[in-house]
Order: structure tokens, then sequence, then C-alpha cells
């Protein structure tokens, strides 16, 4: 993690080579979460590209959300002078210098248009739940402590600063509590801030107060849906279970529903419930693409074959054949494959683990869980430890097929393709969960990662390793 700081030592007349444009912003691919950990103020800019992140304070962010596009330096300085924060325009300068030269600025106003939250088309497309994923929530999974983004339309902003106005602040300075969901410039769409790594509204007894103090239809509509995923098909919206906490993964005949009563079509969402669309031609593989029917066809018959095969070994098997045949492919030493995929990744969950405890702090959740993925990935990076993980069988079979059935039902090895690689991930994230309990500390106090792993593998590659 690199600290950038605005106090500077040097005279305002001294040369620099100056970088910074006219009117300058974070770029897009840069996204900024803000997290409190007692009285100290962190914010973290986590570059998507460079896969570098960098933390300032909140004097320094206070003149980043000034850098909207549209304002030269005297702008950016004035407007931030209206909060409080004064600052010399030769010393502003070189505070973007250090930024531009980092690649984190764009300049001018983003082209795209500021206007509503983007929604599903409002058509009769039905709505179908997948069968057998309904579940409790305890409230101890932890959901709420481990995403960094947790996303708040424009309703949502309202209703929470009206429950709780004084909570971060969020009624007197709404855009400091609720931050752009990318870059500085403005957005629509906002991301919550977090306080001790945790989402701003999570109380100790890991409570919603929003649903405490308002009930539950004072909850951001992403929260609301929760755990419910969208993925658009074609002829119909399928909908699957994220299953990324310890409640999700036990299914619970008469739990609560994936779909809220009532909601039978696409044109019956609420506004800020978005889903995924497969497209009509779907990449398979580096310049190798198929029609969307042939696709789902390839995706059944996966499903079939899993039934007749151990699931690590015959997706890995069936990711090397961008034919499509989806008999496992013969020969081919998958316990070594698997082992250099897990050499690469031990030292991404250690670097990850760092960047992490930078800003949330290092005895946050994801933090442990991480240093403990590390160390069981270190173990299969060995070829003989892999091979002998793919002789056992599952630990949790029940898990595992609940993970697979909501990836055929809602297609989700074409979301976000290449699929083949997708296929990978599933292999590598399933062979993980069976090494990870032997891992765990005595005192682990992350319920997710200790009853269900696969669930905490499955969350923490989603908002930590996969884009990273």
């Amino acid at each position: 993690m690199i600290v950038l700081s605005t106090a500077f030592v040097v005279a305002d007349d001294e040369e620099t080579e100056h970088r910074v444009g006219q009117r300058p912003r974070l770029a897009d691919g840069v996204v900024v979460r803000r997290n409190v950990v007692g009285d100290e103020e962190r914010i973290a800019l986590l570059c998507v590209e460079t896969r570098r992140n960098y933390l300032v304070d909140a004097r320094a962010w206070t003149l980043l959300a000034a850098c909207d596009g549209t304002r030269d330096l005297a702008g950016i300085a004035a407007a931030a002078a209206r909060h409080g924060v004064f600052i010399g325009e030769g010393h502003l300068r070189r505070f973007l210098d250090e930024l531009a030269r980092s690649g984190l600025l764009d300049d001018g106003a983003p082209e795209d248009l500021l206007e509503g939250v983007p929604s599903n088309a409002r058509e009769d497309k039905p709505v179908i739940e997948m069968p057998n994923a309904r579940y409790l929530c305890d409230g101890r999974g932890g959901c709420c402590s481990t995403y960094a983004t947790i996303v708040v339309t424009p309703d949502d902003v309202h209703r929470a600063c009206a429950t709780l106005p004084e909570r971060s602040a969020a009624g007197h300075r709404p855009t400091h509590a609720f931050l752009p969901l990318a870059g500085s410039a403005p957005t629509v769409l906002r991301a919550l801030s977090h306080e001790g790594g945790a989402c701003m509204y999570l109380d100790r007894d890991q409570r919603c107060s929003l649903h405490r103090v308002g009930g539950p239809s004072a909850k951001p509509v992403g929260c609301r849906w929760y755990p419910a995923r969208l993925i658009d098909i074609g002829a119909e919206i399928r909908v699957v279970p994220s299953v990324e906490c310890s409640c999700v993964a036990r299914p619970v005949e008469g739990g609560e529903p994936l779909v809220p009563d009532g909601i039978a079509t696409a044109a019956q969402l609420p506004l800020g419930v978005i889903s995924t669309s497969i497209a009509d031609t779907v990449e398979i593989a580096q310049g190798v693409a198929i029609e969307r029917a042939r696709a789902f066809g390839w995706v059944d018959a996966i499903t079939d074959g899993l039934c007749d095969h151990d699931p690590v070994d015959y997706l890995w098997r069936c990711a090397a054949d961008t034919s499509l045949d989806t008999k496992p492919v013969s020969g081919g030493d998958v316990a070594a494959e698997l082992a250099r995929r897990f050499a690469a990744l031990a030292p991404r969950c250690r670097a990850r683990a760092e960047q992490e405890a930078a800003w949330r702090g290092s005895n946050h959740m994801l933090v442990g869980r991480l240093s403990v993925m590390a160390a069981a990935a270190e173990l299969l990076a060995a070829p003989t430890a892999m091979r002998a993980l793919l002789t056992l069988p599952p630990l949790d079979p029940g898990l595992e097929n609940h993970v697979l059935r909501a990836h055929s039902f809602g297609r989700l090895w074409l979301v976000d393709a290449p699929a083949l690689d997708r296929l990978r991930a599933t292999a590598v994230t399933l062979a993980w969960a069976r090494a990870l309990p032997s891992f765990l500390p005595d005192d682990v106090n992350d319920v997710t990662t200790s009853e269900t792993p696969l669930a905490a593998i499955q969350a923490t590659w989603r908002v930590a390793l996969a884009a990273s």
C-alpha cells in the first residue's frame, strides 16, 4: 500500500514536472473506499489496472472529491476551502502530479450523461427462482464485513440519511459518507463508507442499524435483495444465490425466498435491482465464440457429467478442450497444472491481505481469511500435495453440489467470459475449500470460513482476487 500525502516541504515556486491536465479527476479505473477506524479516517485508492493500492487521508480526499473533471486547479482549491481544507495552488499541483505519475488521473469530465439509476428492460420476461435455494439469515455470516463495495441508489441515500442522519454524519455530509462508485466525478450509484472495516450501518451485534431503526424497507435495495443474483438468459431471468456466506450455503426448506412474493416478471423488479445479461454470442476461449443456445447445451452436458466424476478433476479437464466435448480430456497432469495455479495464487493472497489491512485494519476478518488461504495455496503448490487432495472425497459434498447447481441453473460459467476460464476458476475454488480447514487457527472468528469454507473462498475470490 502506497501512502500519498498533501504535505510538502518544498517551496511553491520550486521547479517540477507538471503532468496534471487542465481539469483533473481520478480515473474511472480507480475505486475509492473510505473506512473509519476509531478516530482515524482512511481513504483507499484501488487501481484496477495496475493492481496497486494507495492510501490517503481525509484532507487529501476532500481535495480529490473536488476533482470532478470540470474544475481547474484554482477551482479545486476554492471548492476544497469551503470544506475547511486550504492549500496553495503549487502544493495542490504537486500532490496531483504525484497521482498523475502513478497513472491515477484523467483530464476532463466523463462523457456519459449523469442520469437515473440503470434498470432492467421493463418487459414481461418471467423471473424464475432456482429451486431448493431458500435460506435463513442468522447474522453470523459476515457478509456486511466482507464486501469493499456496497452499492446504493439515490433513493437508498435519502432513506438512510432520514433514518440515521448522525451515522458517519451522513445526513449532514452525504457526499462524504457515500462515495462515487468509481473515480472522483459524481456517479448516480454510490458506495457506502466503512466503519471498522465493515458497512457503516452494521452494529456491533452484527445487525443492520437501518433495519433496526427503520425496518427492512430502510435498507438499500441491494441489501434487501441479497443474496439473489439475477441472470438474463434471453427467454427469462433466472435467480440464483450468491453462495458467499454460511447462511446462504445451507439451503432451508421453508426459508426466505430469493425473489420476494408478488414478483413474477422483469417489469415488477424494483429500480436498482439489475440483472446480468448473457450475450447472444458467448466467448468460450480467446478467439473462440459460439451461439448462446449452443453454450447452454454445453453447460447442461457438463452438469450431467458431474454426476459421474469428481468435479475438480472433471471441470479442469473440460476446460482444456475448446471443441466443447464434455467427455473429460484424457492425459495431462491435472495435479501439476493446478499446483502451478496455486503457486501463483499464494503471493496474490499475501499481497491482498497487506492491502486490505492497510485500510480496513490488521484484525479485519478478510485479512485473516486471505492469510489462511495463502497458507493453503502454498501447500497445494506442491504437485504431490495436490495429487493427495484429488484422491480424497469432498469434505462437504452437499455444499459443492449447491454451488454447482447455482452455476448450472444460472449459466454462471457464461457470465464474464471466457467460459473455460470460469470452469478453471470453479475447479480451483473447490480444491482450495477442501484444503482450507486444515489451516484454520483454533480461535478463528470467521464463521463462514470455519463452517463453510467454499462459501468463504467464493466471496473472497470475487471481491479480492478475481480482479487482482
